[in-house]
């Protein structure tokens, strides 16, 4: 007998709690993170690896590799969005965008503007605005300038984010949906909703409330603390048309979250577009729970104090003195 995907679903959702429980045995406190194949600092496969800062100018630092992973690493291992489980209350949503998202509010308008919203990572209150957390200079990223720079392409898109990161010892706990056409795919263990441990499959899409197998997870976040999968789906992902998640009826964006809970049939909105300071024309696709970030300054002129300015100006004077005696 064939289970309808709804009752299928519903019975999967019921191993959501067993399952996260691999991820409660180490929380982590740093960010672990992937960028997309097309970004400039990818070299050798590491759009299919784990990567945590690295020096501003980069290269950021590979900190789990591909085969780690149950990956090869090879052209067309792209991971699509990565989580190592959140676990506490009151964290914080943070959000990264695509090379083409504008913001309609906050930050993610003044990086955008600037090109380079691609790199950063945003907080939201889900309130309708946004601000930078993380700009990309911070975590190796190119470009290597602080935010508000304006910068031309091309540039890095961190399409994959997690703020609960452990180290390399964690790579057996962390979980990750593959772009769609991944060689894997096409089979019976592998669809763009699905989402992978260790190269096998963990969930799959049906579990998540999605309506096909053509659908792509491009942000993912597990709440360990309340058996809750947050996902967003990319542009083209048949779910946002099709009705299957509660909210959805008549049309979503890939920039609205979703989620679904252990025992939960059915995946619903769980913050529009507008409510993280996006256009429906935006797409979110890196998501992750955390502590607040601080702010990160721009560049400024540093501090010279007392002796430090008596010295500018009697170097400013003795210039000024040079220059009038040569005329």
């Amino acid at each position: 007998m064939t289970l309808p995907c709804a009752t299928l679903a519903y019975l999967m959702s019921y191993t959501l709690v067993a399952k996260l429980q691999i991820l409660v045995a180490k929380l982590a406190s740093a960010e672990g993170f992937s960028i997309d194949a097309a970004s400039p600092s990818v070299s050798a496969g590491s759009n299919s690896a784990i990567l945590s800062s690295g020096p501003v100018g980069g290269p950021p630092t590979v900190e789990v590799l591909a085969v780690s992973l149950g990956l090869s690493g090879g052209v067309s291992d792209e991971i699509n969005a990565v989580t190592f489980g959140a676990g506490a209350p009151g964290l914080t949503f943070h959000f990264s965008v695509d090379r083409a998202s504008a913001g309609s509010t906050g930050d993610v308008v003044v990086a955008a503007v600037a090109g380079q919203a691609a790199g950063d990572l945003f907080a939201t209150d889900l309130l309708g605005s946004n601000s930078l957390a993380i700009n990309q200079h911070s975590l190796g990223l190119t470009p290597s300038t602080s935010s508000g720079t304006p910068t031309l392409p091309p540039v890095d898109d961190l399409d994959a984010f997690d703020l609960f990161y452990d180290g390399p010892n964690a790579a057996d706990l962390i979980i990750y949906t593959l772009e769609t056409g991944h060689p894997i795919m096409g089979t019976a263990v592998g669809c763009g909703g699905d989402l992978f441990l260790s190269g096998l499959l963990f969930f799959g899409y049906a579990a998540l409330g999605l309506g096909s197998c053509l659908d792509d997870v491009d942000a993912l976040e597990i709440d360990n603390a309340s058996n809750t999968i947050y996902y967003s789906l990319a542009p083209g992902s048949p779910s946002l048309l099709l009705g299957t998640i509660a909210g959805c009826a008549a049309g979503c964006s890939p920039a609205d979250i979703f989620s679904i809970s252990a025992g939960q049939p059915v995946a619903s909105v769980f913050a529009t577009a507008s409510a993280l300071g996006l256009l429906p024309s935006d797409n979110v696709d890196a998501l992750a729970l955390g502590s607040v970030q601080p702010v990160e300054p721009p560049i400024t002129v540093p501090v010279l104090g007392t002796w430090g300015s008596i010295l500018l100006v009697g170097l400013l004077a003795g210039s000024i003195l040079i220059r009038s005696r040569r005329g």
